[in-house]
This record gives C-alpha cells, structure tokens and sequence, in this order.
C-alpha cells in the first residue's frame, strides 16, 4: 500500500513539474508575440519584462 502511495505521489509530482514547464512556455510566446505584434513605447515593454520576471522566474 505504500509503494502505491508513493507512486501516486511521484506521478502527480512529475505532472505538476510539466504542467508549470508548459504554463512558462506558453507564457513566454505570449510576450514575445505581444512585444512583436504591439506598437507600444518603451513602458509597455518595461511592463512586459517586469511580469516575466515577477511571475514566471518564480516558476
């Protein structure tokens, strides 16, 4: 019963660790894309660089 356990636990352990690798993924090509595609000054990309750092560094 314990291996079970454990193996339930690395199995959602291993699935968190790909969910967050994909989330940071999608997010980044979504700042890229935006800073690409909007004709927005320096602040808006100031904006941009400061919510990767703040939100997806962490993951």
């Amino acid at each position: 019963m314990d291996e079970a356990v454990a193996v339930v636990l690395a199995v959602a352990s291993l699935a968190a660790q790909c969910c967050r690798r994909a989330l940071f993924f999608l997010f980044h090509e979504t700042v890229i894309f935006l800073l690409r595609t909007t004709p927005s000054g320096p602040a808006f990309h100031k904006l941009i660089y400061m919510i990767n750092i703040l939100v997806v560094k962490p993951l």
